[in-house]
């Protein structure tokens, strides 16, 4: 079987998409040697990516192919695979192969690649049977450098044609050298050659004509050598009809200076139109792209103005009525219910006697609605904290699902059947998918309907064809399903099983990516984008399966565990789905195939699900194990939820069915990847599943609500440090300290691979702290109030951890610039105390993290012998795609909620901008943040446009020409500042906001402080294209260089790092001694 994926070309080493001349030479070097390899045992040396040992075996008894590079060898026994071939790595010089055990050795174009040809030789010779032979090849430096005067900086030493024959000469007592060529002519060849025939080279013209024997002026030397007898080798012309046709077509038509004089000149007539054509486009395309920019700006701003109106509709309705109702009714509610005889005997019963029967028992909706409003107002009304204990307990006793449905032999208690369709089932016929969701079934119509509705009633905006394969079902499936507008339908004339079902349905499928969905299942809100967006942020990503929920609410599986003995367990079976464990992306040993994706590429390659595993059973089990030796990952993904009707097609009897395939099937499981296996824990071992590898590390982090990345850049930071460290392989926790889940910003975290926890499945985080501290190897602690508050019980129960400070930004120093900036004697108070509070956690922190060299270098002055890092702001590069002159308007990004933002808006409004519109009267000014007081509200105008919160900056920072920091106090790295950056936006700012970023005036930014002079600036800068596309190419350097998430990945690396952390506890225990 060959994996036709190519390893990239390296300008050296030959890969089979190589063309033409290169294509030719190879092949015919191999076709001589395979000729000669009939039933020996052939070492191909320096094999490369393995076609050329691939070609060998199609007539030698063994072949070996041996290169030095690693990813060559993974390459080739990955791609070519055959019984007598075998790949290895290892060097020319150190052949991986016994004495005397060759009869051919294969080697071309590797003599001239080494240093040392003399020991290259001995080492072939040892390797080489007494009566075997080398054939080998090696450019002739007459022709292939001296001739032409091109160099090759592969090559170490080049031989001429004599030199290379007199080398093999001493090392083998028999000798046969030739050359070769390409080459354009013709060619004419007896049918029986006879003795006494001569092959040559024709050369000359009409006026004489020569003839040489063999080759004529070779550029590459031809050797076979041997101590023994020489074997006889074939020589001759590699043809290909096809080419040589092409090559003459081309002689024809620019064979003479005309032909190709008139060529150029209808070429450069072409090329001109199309130029003309092409700047129209351009402009066109201009034009719509500042419509389009101007139109979704527009709609931001008017939906901005909507959510704004609405919010103060909202806040006024709850300000005066909702809360007086809603504690009146909750108090009433909690105290009812607890005091009745109902209550305290009889919930459980009604609970499950509703539950199977589908009715609401009488008061249960009542109560749930009082909840479910209160848990989307309480995160806005921190004031009512004091009842949230008594909600909670309400909730869980209300609304959860009944804990198990079974009867006292654990027997279900009742039928569970799938929902009926409500409407007509059809699907969109699209030209083209990307996803192609495959149902295999067999009988059983009602789920197989119920499974069609759901994915119907959820495809949202997916590009998706729905493929279902009826393997011969005997009920009303086929003659149902065909009526189905837009159901791909495919019946097996006979019954093959699950394994080749499925395979026939990716064999039919058009889409990128293929889903393997069992017709037992309804798919909910947004199950298929969860499963494609994973393979967009996880580059590594192969497989992933969704979360399975039995019917009852209990989980299914969060993932499969493999088990030492190829047996297989449910990660989380039977237990509560919404836990914080069940809920973040993850590596998991498998993921059923009742709903799994991978992209079609990867199944082809691997073979797809393997037959030995027909009808059922064990197949996708399999198909993990294939995708994680293939070198990707398997990954389950909670946000993925998918209800299914576990047994209902597979029966749920080991001993009958289909379902008696499942041991037999392990036991083959089992013996195909033993190695793999042996790894795997002993069955049961629970504990042995949560041990992470050597080096990698349980992280805690804290702060002080969910980042919010598309609200501020304190939020943004955090965010891609979040992100970052699952890709380093650290098992992350996240706790918002408000415990308050705000979408969608849990589920971000969540589906990147973060448990979050918060309530209602923890009341406290200083009990989650006493009861799971010392399962943590490092804490991170954000912000100054988060950290004072939890830095003792931190301390306390999770004495093991080591301890990091993340400061975000000193918020002392902000404080008292801002103290200065006002003189205000409250506020220079405030911002001593301030100080006092962080320099006290730094004090008790193992490491504090800064982001700034500048701000490392102010705490260090006070606090020597500290531990401060420096981990900055992160931003996404975004190459820019709008030129200067399609740009227009200027910006200013930042949330609201920071004092310093609302300060820099009104002054600049105040004394910057009047100066600014005297000489752009039309240019826009976009105020872009999140909670925008009433006075900043107020500045809107014709050209001042207050948007508030935008969740897509894009369409901003592609239309605008710059963007503005006037900061007249602050701390630490702007975000402002680096995302403008990050976009190509130049940024004209005053220089408390570029401090400690290592900006240069004129070169990366352009600072004023006076409101003239930032005045002056922002407009040469407007009105500037060459000063324009400076700044922008400088700024996208240096933020590439100073905060992309590569350089936060490297630095994060070396912070998490064994060595690193280390240094904490021995300094702390040195402190403890001392």
């Amino acid at each position: 079987m060959e994996n036709n994926r190519e390893l990239p070309w390296t300008g050296e080493r030959f890969v089979p998409s190589c063309t033409g001349q290169l294509l030719y030479e190879h092949l015919h070097r191999y076709a001589v040697a395979a000729a000669l390899a009939d039933g020996k045992r052939v070492l191909d040396i320096a094999c490369g990516e393995g076609y050329g040992a691939n070609l060998l075996a199609a007539t030698a008894a063994q072949v070996i192919g041996v290169d030095i590079a690693s990813e060559a060898i993974a390459h080739a026994r990955q791609a070519y695979r055959k019984e007598n071939l075998i790949f290895r790595e290892g060097s020319c010089l150190n052949i991986p192969v016994e004495d005397h055990s060759i009869d051919l050795v294969v080697s071309f174009e590797t003599i001239e690649h080494i240093d040392e040809p003399l020991a290259f030789l001995q080492e072939i010779k040892r390797v080489l049977a007494v009566d075997g032979a080398l054939i080998m090849s090696s450019p002739d430096k007459a022709e292939y450098t001296d001739r032409t005067g091109a160099t090759n900086p592969f090559h170490k030493q080049e031989l001429y044609h004599e030199e290379f024959l007199l080398l093999l000469k001493q090392h083998f007592k028999r000798c046969r050298i030739g050359k070769q060529k390409l080459v354009a002519g013709s060619w004419i060849a007896a049918d029986d050659l006879a003795a006494e025939d001569t092959f040559g080279t024709f050369s000359g013209d009409i006026h004489s004509i020569a003839f040489r024997p063999g080759v004529y002026r070779g550029v590459y030397s031809l050797a076979l050598c041997s101590d023994a007898r020489l074997p006889a080798w074939k020589l001759g012309v590699y043809a290909n009809s096809r080419e040589s046709e092409r090559i003459w077509n081309l002689v024809e038509r620019f064979g003479s200076p005309e032909n190709i004089q008139n060529t150029v000149a209808s070429l450069e007539q072409r090329a001109a139109r199309q130029a003309e054509v092409l700047a129209q486009l351009r402009s066109h395309l201009g034009e719509l792209k500042s419509q389009l920019n101007s139109s979704r700006i527009g709609l931001t701003r008017t939906q901005a103005r909507v959510d704004e109106l609405t919010g103060d509709l909202r806040r006024q309705l709850l300000a005066t009525k909702k809360l007086t109702w809603l504690l009146s009714e909750t108090e009433k509610s909690a105290a009812r219910l607890r005091a009745s005889r109902r209550w305290k005997i009889a919930n459980p019963f009604a609970a499950l006697k509703a539950f199977l029967s589908g009715r609401e028992v009488e008061g249960y909706g009542h109560l749930e609605k009082i909840v479910s409003d209160y848990l989307q107002w309480r995160p806005h009304h921190p004031e009512v904290y004091k009842i949230d204990e008594q909600i909670g307990g309400l909730e869980h006793r209300s609304l959860a699902s009944p804990p198990r449905l079974a009867g006292p032999n654990g027997s279900t208690a009742a039928p569970i059947t799938p929902p009926a369709p409500t409407k007509p089932i059809e699907f969109p016929v699209r030209d083209s998918v990307d996803v192609s969701v495959i149902i295999p079934v067999f009988n059983q119509l009602q789920f197989t309907q119920s499974s069609l509705a759901s994915i119907q009633d959820n495809q949202a905006d997916q590009s998706l064809e729905v493929i279902v394969v009826d393997d011969s079902s005997t009920d009303d499936t086929e003659e149902t399903l065909r009526r189905i507008p837009g159901l791909v339908y495919l019946r097996n004339e006979e019954n093959v099983g699950f394994v080749a079902s499925c395979n026939r349905g990716a064999a039919k499928a058009r889409g990128n990516y293929l889903v393997f969905l069992n017709n037992d299942t309804v798919v909910t809100a947004g199950w298929l984008s969860a499963l494609r967006e994973t393979f967009q942020f996880e580059p590594h990503a192969g497989l992933v399966g969704s979360k399975l929920i039995y019917p009852d609410g209990r989980l299914q599986e969060a993932g499969g565990i493999i088990w030492r003995d190829g047996s297989g367990w449910n990660r989380g079976k039977f237990d509560d789905p919404r836990k914080p464990e069940y809920n973040f992306l993850r590596e998991v040993d498998y993921c059923s195939a009742a709903c799994l994706m991978l992209p079609k590429s990867l199944f082809q390659s691997i073979g797809g699900f393997d037959s030995r595993y027909v009808p059922a059973y064990y197949e996708d089990t399999d198909l993990a194990f294939k995708v994680r030796a293939a070198g990707f990952k398997v990954l389950y993904q909670p946000l993925s939820e998918v209800f299914h009707f576990e047994g209902a097609t597979g029966g749920t009897d080991i001993s009958t069915g289909t379902k008696k395939h499942q041991e037999i099937n392990r036991k083959a499981f089992a013996a195909k990847w033993k190695e793999a296996l042996a790894t795997k824990p002993a069955n049961g071992d629970v504990a042995a599943l949560e041990q992470l590898p050597q080096g990698y590390k349980r992280i805690l982090v804290i702060d002080h609500h969910l980042p919010m990345p598309d609200r501020d850049s304190g939020s943004l930071r955090m965010f891609q440090i979040l992100t970052i460290l699952p890709h380093l392989g650290h098992r992350v926790s996240f706790i918002p300290d408000n415990l308050a889940n705000i979408p969608p910003y849990g589920d971000d975290l969540r589906k990147r691979g973060i448990e979050v926890v918060l309530r209602p499945h923890i009341k406290d985080v200083t009990n989650y702290i006493e009861s799971h501290g010392r399962k943590y190897d490092v804490i991170i602690l954000s912000r100054c109030g988060t950290a004072k508050k939890h830095i003792a019980a931190v301390r306390l129960h999770a004495p093991q951890s080591h301890v990091i400070f993340d400061t975000v930004d000193l918020h002392f120093l902000r404080a008292a610039r801002e103290a200065e900036l006002t003189q205000k004697v409250e506020s220079r108070t405030q911002a001593r105390e301030t100080q006092q509070q962080e320099y006290a956690v730094i004090n008790e922190a193992d490491e504090t993290w800064v982001v700034s060299v500048a701000e490392r270098e102010l705490l260090l002055q006070d606090l020597p012998g500290k531990q401060i890092e420096v981990v900055s702001n992160i931003v996404d590069i975004e190459t820019p795609t709008t030129a200067f002159a399609d740009r227009a308007d200027f910006l200013f990004i930042g949330s609201f909620l920071h004092p310093p933002n609302v300060d820099a808006v009104l002054y600049f409004a105040k004394e910057i901008y009047p100066l600014i519109a005297q000489h752009l009267p039309t240019a826009k000014f976009y105020i872009i943040g999140d909670k925008a007081p009433p006075e900043v509200v107020a500045l809107a105008s014709n050209n001042v446009i207050v948007t508030g919160a935008v969740p897509d900056v894009r369409p901003f920072f592609e239309s605008v020409k710059l963007s503005v920091a006037p900061l007249r106090f602050g701390a630490g790295v702007k975000g402002k500042i680096n995302q403008s950056m990050a976009f190509g936006v130049p940024v004209v700012a005053t220089s408390i906001a570029v401090e400690g970023m290592s900006l240069t005036h004129e070169e990366d930014v352009l600072v004023a402080e006076a409101p003239a002079d930032f005045a002056r600036n922002l407009v040469a800068l407007y009105q500037s294209e060459e000063m324009w596309n400076r700044l922008s190419e400088n700024g996208l350097t240096k933020a590439r260089s100073l905060y992309s998430p590569q350089v936060a990945r490297e630095q994060l690396s070396r912070l998490f790092s064994d060595e690193h952390t280390s240094k904490s506890l021995h300094r702390r225990a040195l402190a403890v001694a001392g």
